[in-house]
């Protein structure tokens, strides 16, 4: 079947197995799942020449085998940034379960608990104003500033700081997959920095355990040692960028899909203790992150392809999650759906850490818009950021008081 023209995408023929796998496509914005479907059938592993050349892996068994590989498919062993790893993502066993076991309590039930009304105060302050006003960007007015201004919160930053670690964060984001180089280094540089100088306040005020993450990770040794600093910052610059982002997306896209759904509006208005478990099913209907790197360690077959040392494989968690071996009826909202073994928060020892504080602002944030509102109306159309997010960037809405 090599090299056979098998199916038409987005006004283009798609050749399948020989590759025409494009994940900047516009069909990959308006349509990602027919393609996916196509691959999981066809090509289940297939490569593009973007970037220089990448693998996607497409079906749910193949991500999770290749997750849980971290020996072969590495983590660690391409940096994003050469000089700042951030940590633990950018690391593997057995190093990663150290640095790992390290942030897990940063994100324990009871610093969530403690957060709650300060992310719910945030939420109440950013939706009231939009309510009974019209036509209103609930992205921009909703969407962005409530994640980065619950990551302030958590990690004890001045509030007033969010607007410029949002635009640092979305440059990084504008100028990623190598379209920028340079307004790329700008922004990671001055965040950088920023960064820098917080640990900097900390070294000289220092706080009780348990109450800063920046000065924890200052009094935390791994065997025996302090961390250097450029791993603190390189944790930081992190938790800055990844800790709001995929969760602006989140908020986004449920917005978009209860605006879109008036039955599953009114359903959650109704049962509100529904609404974690519909977030899920939303998210993995429509996943945020659609894609994770992975660096090949060395040559090996993968279902079917050879892939070569220091090869690129993105797992495709987007497409895992409309995998039909796994779920049935996978185009389908289910908000009962049990179990939900989604792939939204990733797989394995790299499954993202800072879940618990990614549902808890989607948690806040649906149930605050719900309870303040009688309608979600949709008043245009929506405008979707792009590979590897899937986020929402403008979500014109009207909310009725």
């Amino acid at each position: 079947m090599a090299g056979k023209v098998v199916t038409l995408f987005g006004g283009r023929w798609f050749e399948m197995l020989r590759m025409t796998w494009d994940p900047v496509h516009p069909i990959m914005l308006q349509d990602p799942d027919s393609v996916y479907r196509e691959l999981r059938a066809h090509c289940p592993v297939a490569r593009t020449d973007y970037l220089g050349g990448m693998w996607g892996i497409f079906r749910y068994d193949n991500i999770v085998k290749a997750a849980r590989d971290t020996a072969t498919f590495a983590n660690g062993a391409r940096p994003r940034y050469p000089h700042m790893r951030r940590i633990p993502l950018e690391t593997d066993p057995p190093e990663h379960t150290s640095y790992r076991r390290l942030v897990l309590p940063f994100f324990s039930a009871e610093r969530m608990n403690r957060l709650e009304p300060a992310v719910r105060s945030i939420a109440a302050e950013l939706i009231e104003p939009l309510i009974g006003r019209g036509r209103v960007d609930i992205a921009q007015s909703l969407t962005y500033p409530l994640p980065v201004r619950a990551v302030c919160a958590w990690l004890n930053l001045p509030d007033e700081d969010w607007d410029k670690i949002l635009y640092w964060s979305e440059e990084l984001f504008a100028s990623s997959w190598g379209k920028d180089p340079e307004r790329s280094k700008a922004a990671e540089t001055a965040l950088a920095e920023y960064c820098r100088q917080k640990v900097d306040e900390r070294r000289r005020s220092p706080h009780p355990p348990g109450t800063d993450v920046i000065a924890d990770l200052l009094a935390a040794r791994i065997d025996g040692k302090p961390l250097e600093e450029i791993l603190i910052i390189g944790a930081l610059h992190l938790m800055l960028t990844a800790g709001h982002d995929s969760t602006t997306s989140s908020i986004g896209i449920i917005i978009k899909y209860l605006a879109d759904h008036p039955d599953v509006e009114n359903l959650l208005r109704s049962r509100p203790e529904l609404i974690p478990n519909a977030a899920e099913e939303i998210l993995r209907l429509e996943t945020p992150v659609q894609m994770s790197r992975r660096t090949v360690t060395r040559d090996t077959e993968f279902g079917g392809q050879m892939l070569t040392k220091g090869d690129r494989v993105f797992l495709v968690w987007g497409s895992g999650n409309r995998d039909e071996s796994v779920f049935g009826q996978p185009d389908k909202f289910d908000p009962a759906r049990s179990p939900n073994l989604h792939l939204t928060f990733g797989f394995g020892v790299h499954k993202c850490v800072g879940a618990p504080l990614a549902r808890l602002e989607i948690r806040v944030a649906i149930g605050e818009l719900l309870q303040r509102t009688s309608r979600i109306e949709p008043a245009g159309p929506a405008v979707r950021t792009g590979n590897p997010r899937f986020g929402i960037s403008s979500l014109p809405v009207i909310l009725h008081p």
